[in-house]
């Protein structure tokens, strides 16, 4: 899996929070409009991958508007960045406490659990990332590695094909399937996923050629 989860979309929360996602009552207009212009510093900060600063830009505005939940997904992320795992997933935590119901938020726990290898966790929170939006493909995706790297193949075929009826022509998932069909030793459908493949991505369909022509 990879480590960089979904930057584009926390670049465009951060955008959220900064036009009025602020939560918590008892601000005043000049702490509101600096909270914001500490949110817009610390995304400034996250775009140029300089996420030391980010966190203590984010964690200022967040000492303003503590309810805030974009914002400690914000410094969970960094802190995911850093690869500051414990720290990514108390904020990721502290996020979900203030609205459980965003998908994104779990999904990102879940990741942070796989960096751990605390898979079972990691299942938890991709469950909970599918229970509030069943069409997140990152989540079946991961949901899938997790069965495939644990040695729980049935489940993994199981899980990629979900991904797939969301996204047919996602490359890693079709290279995943193919190279899980090669250790199933299940050749016909892993020729499948590399014709598939090589209309979509014929770089990565040579490499899944490369692995079904080892066997």
């Amino acid at each position: 899996m990879s480590r960089c989860i979904l930057p584009a979309l926390l670049i465009s929360l951060i955008a959220m929070v900064a036009c009025g996602g602020r939560a918590g009552t008892g601000v005043t207009r000049e702490q509101a409009e600096m909270a914001d212009a500490y949110t817009e510093e610390g995304a400034k900060y996250y775009a140029g991958q300089k996420f030391e600063k980010a966190v203590t830009a984010f964690r200022h505005a967040v000492e303003i508007t503590p309810d805030n939940a974009y914002l400690h997904y914000s410094i969970a992320s960094a802190y995911a960045r850093m690869n500051m795992s414990e720290e990514a997933i108390a904020s990721y935590r502290r996020a979900i406490a203030i609205k459980p119901d965003e998908p994104i938020f779990h999904y990102n726990l879940g990741a942070a659990f796989v960096r751990e290898k605390k898979y079972d966790d990691a299942l938890r929170s991709f469950a909970e990332a599918i229970k509030y939006n069943p069409s997140l493909l990152e989540a079946y995706y991961g949901t899938g590695w997790i069965f495939a790297e644990t040695g729980q193949y049935p489940e993994a075929v199981q899980y990629y094909k979900k991904a797939l009826e969301i996204d047919p022509y996602n490359a890693n998932t079709h290279f995943a399937l193919g190279n899980l069909y090669v250790i199933l030793s299940d050749m016909k459908m892993a020729q499948k996923e590399y014709e598939i493949l090589s209309g979509i991505d014929p770089a990565r369909a040579d490499d899944l050629l490369s692995q079904i022509n080892k066997r």
